[in-house]
Protein backbone atom coordinates (compact mmCIF):
# COMPACT_ATOMS: atom_id res chain seq x y z
CA UNK A 1 0.00 0.00 0.00
CA UNK A 2 2.82 2.46 0.99
CA UNK A 3 4.60 1.91 -2.39
CA UNK A 4 1.66 2.14 -4.31
CA UNK A 5 0.56 5.80 -2.46
CA UNK A 6 4.59 6.49 -3.18
CA UNK A 7 4.58 5.60 -6.79
CA UNK A 8 1.32 7.81 -7.40
CA UNK A 9 3.02 10.98 -5.44
CA UNK A 10 6.08 10.61 -7.31
CA UNK A 11 3.93 10.58 -10.72
CA UNK A 12 1.98 13.86 -9.69
CA UNK A 13 5.38 15.51 -9.32
CA UNK A 14 6.31 14.07 -12.22
CA UNK A 15 3.27 15.88 -13.87
CA UNK A 16 3.92 18.97 -12.51
CA UNK A 17 7.08 19.21 -12.63
CA UNK A 18 6.73 18.98 -16.53
CA UNK A 19 3.78 20.78 -16.68
CA UNK A 20 1.36 18.44 -17.53
CA UNK A 21 -1.72 18.30 -15.69
CA UNK A 22 -4.55 15.65 -16.18
CA UNK A 23 -7.12 16.84 -13.33
CA UNK A 24 -8.86 19.72 -12.60
CA UNK A 25 -7.94 19.45 -9.28
CA UNK A 26 -4.15 19.81 -9.60
CA UNK A 27 -5.14 23.61 -11.36
CA UNK A 28 -7.23 24.25 -8.35
CA UNK A 29 -4.35 23.13 -5.99
CA UNK A 30 -1.62 25.67 -7.64
CA UNK A 31 -3.68 28.32 -7.98
CA UNK A 32 -4.24 28.55 -4.43
CA UNK A 33 -0.36 28.71 -4.14
CA UNK A 34 0.36 30.62 -6.82
CA UNK A 35 -2.58 32.64 -7.97
CA UNK A 36 -1.92 36.62 -6.97
CA UNK A 37 -5.93 37.37 -7.18
CA UNK A 38 -6.82 34.18 -5.00
CA UNK A 39 -3.85 34.80 -2.67
CA UNK A 40 -4.96 38.28 -2.20
CA UNK A 41 -8.60 37.70 -1.45
CA UNK A 42 -7.24 34.92 1.15
CA UNK A 43 -5.29 37.56 2.83
CA UNK A 44 -8.22 40.12 2.75
CA UNK A 45 -10.46 37.46 4.29
CA UNK A 46 -7.42 36.81 6.98
CA UNK A 47 -7.33 40.09 7.61
CA UNK A 48 -10.96 41.21 7.96
CA UNK A 49 -11.00 38.60 10.65
CA UNK A 50 -8.16 39.73 12.29
CA UNK A 51 -8.79 43.65 12.82
CA UNK A 52 -12.54 42.00 14.03
CA UNK A 53 -11.00 40.11 16.51
CA UNK A 54 -8.98 43.25 17.76
CA UNK A 55 -12.53 44.81 17.76
CA UNK A 56 -14.63 42.65 19.62
CA UNK A 57 -11.18 42.77 22.14
CA UNK A 58 -11.33 46.81 22.48
CA UNK A 59 -15.17 47.00 22.88
CA UNK A 60 -15.24 45.09 25.71
CA UNK A 61 -12.31 46.15 27.62
CA UNK A 62 -10.05 49.46 26.81
CA UNK A 63 -7.50 51.23 29.08
CA UNK A 64 -4.26 53.08 29.36
CA UNK A 65 -1.44 53.44 31.94
CA UNK A 66 -0.03 57.13 31.94
CA UNK A 67 3.59 58.40 34.15
CA UNK A 68 4.27 62.14 34.46
CA UNK A 69 7.06 63.55 36.31
CA UNK A 70 8.08 67.53 36.84
CA UNK A 71 9.31 70.00 38.78
CA UNK A 72 7.95 73.16 40.29
CA UNK A 73 9.93 76.78 42.05
CA UNK A 74 9.00 79.42 43.85
CA UNK A 75 11.41 82.27 43.27
CA UNK A 76 14.29 83.08 40.84
CA UNK A 77 16.41 84.75 43.36
CA UNK A 78 16.04 82.15 46.04
CA UNK A 79 14.45 79.02 44.24
CA UNK A 80 12.99 76.31 46.15
CA UNK A 81 12.35 73.30 43.77
CA UNK A 82 9.33 71.00 44.66
CA UNK A 83 9.99 67.59 42.31
CA UNK A 84 7.39 65.91 41.63
CA UNK A 85 5.89 62.70 40.13
CA UNK A 86 2.60 60.71 39.24
CA UNK A 87 1.16 58.13 37.44
CA UNK A 88 -2.35 56.62 36.45
CA UNK A 89 -4.30 53.68 34.94
CA UNK A 90 -7.66 53.92 33.26
CA UNK A 91 -10.17 51.02 32.02
CA UNK A 92 -13.44 51.38 30.51
CA UNK A 93 -15.84 48.50 29.69
CA UNK A 94 -18.88 47.68 27.73
CA UNK A 95 -21.76 46.51 29.56
CA UNK A 96 -25.18 44.96 28.63
CA UNK A 97 -28.17 47.85 27.71
CA UNK A 98 -25.67 50.14 26.00
CA UNK A 99 -24.44 50.67 29.50
CA UNK A 100 -20.45 52.18 29.78
CA UNK A 101 -18.66 51.82 32.96
CA UNK A 102 -15.38 53.79 33.78
CA UNK A 103 -12.96 53.23 36.56
CA UNK A 104 -9.14 54.22 37.20
CA UNK A 105 -6.26 55.01 39.58
CA UNK A 106 -4.07 58.07 40.50
CA UNK A 107 -1.16 58.08 41.93
CA UNK A 108 1.10 61.24 42.88
CA UNK A 109 3.58 62.16 45.10
CA UNK A 110 5.83 65.62 45.74
CA UNK A 111 9.21 66.04 47.22
CA UNK A 112 9.66 69.69 49.04
CA UNK A 113 12.34 71.35 51.20
CA UNK A 114 10.42 70.36 54.13
CA UNK A 115 6.94 68.86 53.12
CA UNK A 116 7.05 65.41 51.59
CA UNK A 117 3.62 64.30 50.77
CA UNK A 118 1.82 61.82 48.43
CA UNK A 119 -2.31 61.23 47.00
CA UNK A 120 -3.68 58.21 46.18
CA UNK A 121 -6.79 58.12 44.19
CA UNK A 122 -9.67 56.05 42.81
CA UNK A 123 -12.69 56.62 40.48
CA UNK A 124 -15.23 54.79 39.09
CA UNK A 125 -18.17 56.31 36.80
CA UNK A 126 -20.83 54.47 34.83
CA UNK A 127 -23.89 55.41 32.47
CA UNK A 128 -26.77 53.74 30.76
CA UNK A 129 -29.48 55.06 28.38
CA UNK A 130 -32.96 54.79 30.09
CA UNK A 131 -36.30 54.68 28.55
CA UNK A 132 -35.77 53.78 25.38
CA UNK A 133 -37.89 52.14 22.56
CA UNK A 134 -40.57 51.76 25.12
CA UNK A 135 -38.59 50.13 27.95
CA UNK A 136 -36.85 51.57 31.09
CA UNK A 137 -33.73 49.64 30.08
CA UNK A 138 -32.86 48.05 26.74
CA UNK A 139 -30.49 45.33 26.75
CA UNK A 140 -30.74 44.98 22.76
CA UNK A 141 -28.75 48.52 22.66
CA UNK A 142 -25.02 47.02 23.43
CA UNK A 143 -25.69 43.87 21.04
CA UNK A 144 -27.00 46.52 18.15
CA UNK A 145 -24.07 48.77 18.59
CA UNK A 146 -21.38 45.62 18.70
CA UNK A 147 -23.21 44.23 15.58
CA UNK A 148 -23.54 47.83 13.52
CA UNK A 149 -19.86 48.64 14.08
CA UNK A 150 -18.37 45.54 14.23
CA UNK A 151 -20.26 42.05 12.87
CA UNK A 152 -21.73 43.79 9.86
CA UNK A 153 -18.33 45.00 8.44
CA UNK A 154 -16.66 41.73 9.05
CA UNK A 155 -19.14 39.56 7.76
CA UNK A 156 -19.40 41.87 4.41
CA UNK A 157 -15.86 41.78 3.75
CA UNK A 158 -15.53 38.18 4.40
CA UNK A 159 -18.36 37.74 2.22
CA UNK A 160 -16.84 39.67 -0.55
CA UNK A 161 -13.08 38.48 -0.37
CA UNK A 162 -14.96 34.63 -0.53
CA UNK A 163 -16.53 35.70 -3.22
CA UNK A 164 -13.56 37.03 -4.93
CA UNK A 165 -11.89 33.52 -3.97
CA UNK A 166 -14.88 31.23 -5.96
CA UNK A 167 -14.55 33.81 -8.70
CA UNK A 168 -11.09 33.17 -9.22
CA UNK A 169 -11.19 29.32 -9.05
CA UNK A 170 -14.17 29.71 -11.19
CA UNK A 171 -12.21 31.78 -13.91
CA UNK A 172 -8.93 29.39 -13.99
CA UNK A 173 -11.24 26.19 -14.44
CA UNK A 174 -13.59 27.80 -17.41
CA UNK A 175 -10.14 28.78 -18.66
CA UNK A 176 -8.06 25.45 -18.29
CA UNK A 177 -11.46 23.57 -19.64
CA UNK A 178 -11.56 26.20 -23.21
CA UNK A 179 -7.64 25.61 -23.86
CA UNK A 180 -8.14 21.79 -23.70
CA UNK A 181 -11.08 22.19 -25.71
CA UNK A 182 -8.99 24.29 -28.47
CA UNK A 183 -5.91 22.06 -27.92
CA UNK A 184 -8.48 19.27 -29.26
CA UNK A 185 -10.34 21.77 -32.59
CA UNK A 186 -6.54 22.19 -33.44
CA UNK A 187 -5.38 18.91 -33.54
CA UNK A 188 -9.24 18.20 -35.39
CA UNK A 189 -8.49 20.77 -37.59
CA UNK A 190 -4.67 19.58 -38.54
CA UNK A 191 -5.98 16.81 -39.22
CA UNK A 192 -8.88 18.51 -41.81
CA UNK A 193 -5.93 19.99 -42.82
CA UNK A 194 -4.33 16.60 -44.13
CA UNK A 195 -7.07 15.51 -45.52
CA UNK A 196 -8.03 18.36 -47.88
CA UNK A 197 -4.41 18.48 -48.96
CA UNK A 198 -4.92 15.23 -50.22
CA UNK A 199 -8.34 15.94 -51.16
CA UNK A 200 -7.09 18.94 -53.34
CA UNK A 201 -3.72 16.93 -54.75
CA UNK A 202 -6.42 14.01 -56.03
CA UNK A 203 -8.90 16.76 -57.42
CA UNK A 204 -5.32 18.59 -59.78
CA UNK A 205 -4.33 15.43 -60.80
CA UNK A 206 -8.19 14.83 -61.91
CA UNK A 207 -8.53 17.64 -63.50
CA UNK A 208 -4.83 18.17 -65.40
CA UNK A 209 -5.71 14.35 -66.58
CA UNK A 210 -9.22 16.30 -67.99
CA UNK A 211 -11.53 14.02 -65.80
CA UNK A 212 -12.93 16.57 -64.00
CA UNK A 213 -13.30 20.70 -64.79
CA UNK A 214 -11.45 23.28 -62.79
CA UNK A 215 -14.49 24.14 -60.76
CA UNK A 216 -13.83 21.14 -58.87
CA UNK A 217 -10.31 21.41 -58.26
CA UNK A 218 -10.62 25.07 -57.54
CA UNK A 219 -13.17 24.41 -54.94
CA UNK A 220 -11.26 21.75 -53.42
CA UNK A 221 -8.02 23.97 -53.35
CA UNK A 222 -10.19 26.70 -52.01
CA UNK A 223 -11.37 24.74 -49.27
CA UNK A 224 -7.92 23.60 -48.30
CA UNK A 225 -6.90 27.51 -48.22
CA UNK A 226 -9.34 27.70 -45.85
CA UNK A 227 -8.91 24.97 -43.39
CA UNK A 228 -5.15 26.00 -43.36
CA UNK A 229 -6.04 29.30 -42.17
CA UNK A 230 -8.45 27.77 -39.74
CA UNK A 231 -5.82 25.75 -38.53
CA UNK A 232 -3.68 29.09 -38.04
CA UNK A 233 -6.23 30.71 -36.30
CA UNK A 234 -6.78 28.06 -33.61
CA UNK A 235 -3.14 27.91 -32.89
CA UNK A 236 -2.76 31.81 -32.17
CA UNK A 237 -6.13 30.74 -30.15
CA UNK A 238 -4.51 28.24 -28.47
CA UNK A 239 -1.07 29.64 -27.44
CA UNK A 240 -2.96 32.55 -26.14
CA UNK A 241 -5.10 30.72 -23.80
CA UNK A 242 -2.12 28.26 -22.79
CA UNK A 243 -0.24 31.90 -21.87
CA UNK A 244 -3.01 32.88 -19.70
CA UNK A 245 -3.76 29.37 -18.10
CA UNK A 246 0.35 29.63 -17.30
CA UNK A 247 0.00 32.72 -15.79
CA UNK A 248 -2.92 31.79 -13.80
CA UNK A 249 -1.68 29.04 -12.07
CA UNK A 250 1.25 29.24 -12.04
CA UNK A 251 2.82 26.46 -13.96
CA UNK A 252 5.16 27.32 -16.76
CA UNK A 253 4.48 25.18 -20.53
CA UNK A 254 1.53 23.72 -18.86
CA UNK A 255 0.25 20.66 -20.98
CA UNK A 256 -3.38 20.18 -20.75
CA UNK A 257 -3.79 17.76 -23.53
CA UNK A 258 -4.63 14.56 -21.23
CA UNK A 259 -7.04 17.04 -18.94
CA UNK A 260 -9.66 14.66 -17.67
CA UNK A 261 -13.60 15.79 -17.31
CA UNK A 262 -15.26 15.03 -14.25
CA UNK A 263 -18.10 12.48 -14.68
CA UNK A 264 -21.87 12.77 -14.68
CA UNK A 265 -23.43 14.51 -11.93
CA UNK A 266 -27.58 13.64 -11.63
CA UNK A 267 -29.28 16.40 -11.90
CA UNK A 268 -31.41 15.04 -8.45
CA UNK A 269 -28.33 15.32 -6.49
CA UNK A 270 -27.10 18.86 -7.60
CA UNK A 271 -30.78 19.82 -7.08
CA UNK A 272 -30.01 18.57 -3.01
CA UNK A 273 -26.58 20.31 -2.51
CA UNK A 274 -27.80 23.48 -0.10
CA UNK A 275 -26.58 26.96 -0.24
CA UNK A 276 -26.57 30.64 -0.09
CA UNK A 277 -26.03 32.96 -2.31
CA UNK A 278 -23.68 35.61 -1.69
CA UNK A 279 -26.72 38.43 -2.68
CA UNK A 280 -29.31 36.82 -0.34
CA UNK A 281 -26.52 36.65 2.73
CA UNK A 282 -25.80 40.28 2.26
CA UNK A 283 -29.53 40.99 2.04
CA UNK A 284 -29.92 39.20 5.28
CA UNK A 285 -27.15 41.36 6.86
CA UNK A 286 -28.47 44.35 5.77
CA UNK A 287 -32.08 43.57 7.47
CA UNK A 288 -30.17 42.88 10.57
CA UNK A 289 -28.03 45.96 10.21
CA UNK A 290 -31.25 48.33 9.34
CA UNK A 291 -33.15 46.89 12.49
CA UNK A 292 -30.05 47.01 15.06
CA UNK A 293 -29.80 50.85 13.90
CA UNK A 294 -33.64 51.48 14.13
CA UNK A 295 -32.65 50.35 17.75
CA UNK A 296 -29.67 52.67 17.94
CA UNK A 297 -31.82 55.48 16.64
CA UNK A 298 -33.80 55.30 19.77
CA UNK A 299 -31.40 55.54 22.28
CA UNK A 300 -29.50 58.48 20.19
CA UNK A 301 -32.35 61.09 21.73
CA UNK A 302 -32.93 59.23 24.71
CA UNK A 303 -32.14 60.16 28.74
CA UNK A 304 -28.96 58.95 29.99
CA UNK A 305 -28.30 58.02 33.73
CA UNK A 306 -24.97 58.40 35.06
CA UNK A 307 -23.20 58.20 38.44
CA UNK A 308 -19.85 59.00 39.27
CA UNK A 309 -17.31 58.67 42.44
CA UNK A 310 -14.15 59.29 43.96
CA UNK A 311 -12.25 58.59 46.74
CA UNK A 312 -8.88 60.54 47.70
CA UNK A 313 -6.25 58.96 50.16
CA UNK A 314 -3.49 61.57 51.02
CA UNK A 315 -0.17 60.71 52.86
CA UNK A 316 -0.42 57.26 51.75
CA UNK A 317 3.07 56.13 51.06
CA UNK A 318 4.74 59.14 52.21
CA UNK A 319 4.14 61.13 54.96
CA UNK A 320 5.02 63.89 56.62
CA UNK A 321 4.10 64.74 59.94
CA UNK A 322 1.08 67.56 60.84
CA UNK A 323 -0.27 67.35 57.34
CA UNK A 324 -4.28 65.97 57.19
CA UNK A 325 -3.89 61.90 56.72
CA UNK A 326 -7.80 61.60 55.95
CA UNK A 327 -9.50 59.86 53.26
CA UNK A 328 -12.19 62.03 51.00
CA UNK A 329 -14.81 61.13 48.61
CA UNK A 330 -17.67 62.66 46.17
CA UNK A 331 -20.22 61.26 44.55
CA UNK A 332 -22.86 62.11 42.51
CA UNK A 333 -25.74 61.22 40.10
CA UNK A 334 -27.01 63.05 37.17
CA UNK A 335 -29.97 62.68 34.43
CA UNK A 336 -29.06 63.91 30.72
CA UNK A 337 -32.03 64.37 29.10
CA UNK A 338 -31.92 65.86 25.49
CA UNK A 339 -34.57 68.88 24.51
CA UNK A 340 -37.24 68.03 22.22
CA UNK A 341 -36.63 69.30 18.87
CA UNK A 342 -38.50 67.31 16.08
CA UNK A 343 -35.55 65.40 15.25
CA UNK A 344 -36.00 62.29 16.79
CA UNK A 345 -39.47 61.44 15.49
CA UNK A 346 -38.23 62.15 11.69
CA UNK A 347 -34.88 59.91 12.88
CA UNK A 348 -37.14 56.98 13.90
CA UNK A 349 -39.23 57.04 10.91
CA UNK A 350 -36.17 57.20 8.65
CA UNK A 351 -34.99 54.09 10.35
CA UNK A 352 -38.41 52.72 10.23
CA UNK A 353 -38.41 53.18 6.71
CA UNK A 354 -34.87 52.00 5.79
CA UNK A 355 -35.60 48.58 7.69
CA UNK A 356 -38.78 48.52 5.52
CA UNK A 357 -37.20 49.20 2.58
CA UNK A 358 -34.15 46.22 3.58
CA UNK A 359 -37.08 43.81 3.61
CA UNK A 360 -38.32 44.73 0.39
CA UNK A 361 -34.41 44.13 -1.16
CA UNK A 362 -34.28 41.45 0.67
CA UNK A 363 -37.50 39.25 -0.68
CA UNK A 364 -36.50 40.57 -4.17
CA UNK A 365 -33.25 39.04 -4.10
CA UNK A 366 -34.94 36.12 -2.81
CA UNK A 367 -36.75 35.41 -5.55
CA UNK A 368 -34.58 36.30 -8.04
CA UNK A 369 -32.70 33.31 -6.34
CA UNK A 370 -34.99 31.46 -7.24
CA UNK A 371 -35.36 31.90 -10.58
CA UNK A 372 -31.75 32.43 -11.24
CA UNK A 373 -30.96 28.92 -9.11
CA UNK A 374 -34.10 26.79 -11.45
CA UNK A 375 -32.65 28.76 -15.09
CA UNK A 376 -28.92 27.71 -13.85
CA UNK A 377 -30.78 23.98 -13.20
CA UNK A 378 -32.29 24.23 -16.48
CA UNK A 379 -29.19 24.98 -18.35
CA UNK A 380 -27.56 22.12 -16.36
CA UNK A 381 -30.63 19.38 -17.38
CA UNK A 382 -30.21 20.61 -20.53
CA UNK A 383 -26.54 20.13 -21.10
CA UNK A 384 -26.67 16.66 -19.80
CA UNK A 385 -29.31 16.12 -22.02
CA UNK A 386 -27.41 17.26 -24.83
CA UNK A 387 -24.30 15.21 -23.61
CA UNK A 388 -26.60 12.20 -23.72
CA UNK A 389 -27.56 12.91 -27.52
CA UNK A 390 -23.75 13.46 -28.30
CA UNK A 391 -23.06 9.98 -27.01
CA UNK A 392 -25.89 8.92 -29.34
CA UNK A 393 -23.82 10.36 -32.40
CA UNK A 394 -20.71 8.98 -31.65
CA UNK A 395 -22.21 5.60 -31.25
CA UNK A 396 -23.80 6.21 -34.95
CA UNK A 397 -20.88 7.60 -36.17
CA UNK A 398 -18.43 4.49 -35.47
CA UNK A 399 -21.46 2.20 -36.72
CA UNK A 400 -20.88 4.12 -40.20
CA UNK A 401 -17.32 4.34 -39.32
CA UNK A 402 -17.04 0.10 -39.33
CA UNK A 403 -19.23 0.08 -42.35
CA UNK A 404 -16.51 1.90 -44.17
CA UNK A 405 -14.02 -0.43 -42.69
CA UNK A 406 -15.84 -3.26 -44.40
CA UNK A 407 -16.06 -1.64 -47.74
CA UNK A 408 -12.53 -0.51 -47.98
CA UNK A 409 -11.66 -4.14 -47.07
CA UNK A 410 -13.65 -5.19 -50.16
CA UNK A 411 -12.22 -2.08 -52.32
CA UNK A 412 -15.77 -0.52 -52.46
CA UNK A 413 -14.71 2.44 -50.46
CA UNK A 414 -11.03 4.56 -51.00
CA UNK A 415 -8.65 5.14 -48.28
CA UNK A 416 -10.06 8.79 -48.50
CA UNK A 417 -13.20 7.79 -47.81
CA UNK A 418 -11.83 5.34 -44.57
CA UNK A 419 -9.98 8.77 -43.51
CA UNK A 420 -13.12 10.86 -43.85
CA UNK A 421 -14.91 8.45 -41.50
CA UNK A 422 -12.35 8.10 -38.83
CA UNK A 423 -12.31 11.82 -38.95
CA UNK A 424 -16.38 11.76 -38.40
CA UNK A 425 -15.79 9.64 -35.76
CA UNK A 426 -12.84 12.13 -34.05
CA UNK A 427 -15.34 14.70 -34.59
CA UNK A 428 -18.15 13.28 -32.69
CA UNK A 429 -15.64 12.36 -29.66
CA UNK A 430 -14.62 15.91 -29.57
CA UNK A 431 -17.74 17.25 -29.65
CA UNK A 432 -19.23 14.50 -26.84
CA UNK A 433 -16.04 15.90 -24.96
CA UNK A 434 -17.13 19.62 -25.39
CA UNK A 435 -20.75 19.06 -23.96
CA UNK A 436 -19.15 17.36 -21.13
CA UNK A 437 -17.04 20.61 -20.95
CA UNK A 438 -20.65 22.22 -20.95
CA UNK A 439 -22.01 20.13 -18.46
CA UNK A 440 -19.65 20.61 -16.27
CA UNK A 441 -19.41 24.08 -16.52
CA UNK A 442 -23.53 24.75 -15.46
CA UNK A 443 -22.58 22.89 -12.76
CA UNK A 444 -20.18 24.92 -12.04
CA UNK A 445 -22.56 28.08 -12.66
CA UNK A 446 -24.71 26.08 -10.25
CA UNK A 447 -22.01 25.93 -7.82
CA UNK A 448 -20.66 29.52 -7.41
CA UNK A 449 -23.52 31.09 -7.70
CA UNK A 450 -24.84 29.28 -4.37
CA UNK A 451 -21.31 30.41 -2.88
CA UNK A 452 -20.05 27.01 -2.55
CA UNK A 453 -16.73 25.45 -3.21
CA UNK A 454 -16.45 24.01 -6.57
CA UNK A 455 -13.42 21.70 -5.27
CA UNK A 456 -16.70 20.27 -4.10
CA UNK A 457 -17.81 18.92 -6.76
CA UNK A 458 -14.81 16.39 -6.99
CA UNK A 459 -16.07 14.84 -4.00
CA UNK A 460 -19.30 13.87 -4.68
CA UNK A 461 -20.39 10.51 -5.33
CA UNK A 462 -20.95 10.01 -9.48
CA UNK A 463 -23.14 7.78 -11.28
CA UNK A 464 -21.18 5.11 -12.21
CA UNK A 465 -22.04 4.83 -15.83
CA UNK A 466 -21.20 7.16 -18.26
CA UNK A 467 -23.14 8.20 -21.52
CA UNK A 468 -21.81 6.01 -23.79
CA UNK A 469 -22.29 3.04 -21.45
CA UNK A 470 -26.06 3.25 -21.99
Amino acid sequence: MKKRIGIVLFLLAFTLCFGQIQDLRQILESVKEKNPDYVSAVISAQTAFAEVQADRREKIFSGSVTAQGGVQGTALSDPVITPAAGAGINAGFQAPAGAKIQAGSDYSVSFGENIKTDNLGISASASIPVFVNGKFIDQSLTEAAVFVSIEAPYVQAKTAAEKRQLSVLDAVLRLALDAESLSRKLQLAQRRLVLAEKEAEIAKIQWESGNTGFSVFDSAQKACDEVRISVQELQYLFNLYSVRLSSATGIEGIDISGLTIPPHIEPEKLRKISGTPSDIQLSELQVTAARMNSVLTGAQYAPVLSLSGRAGFPNTFVKTDGLNSDPSWSASLSVSIPLPTGAQKLRKEASLLKQEAAVQEELSARQNSTQQGQSLMDEYETSCEREQLRSQILAQTKTRYKEVERAYETETATALDKDRAFLSVLEAESALKDEGISRFKAALSVYTYFGMNPEDLFGIKHTGETHEER
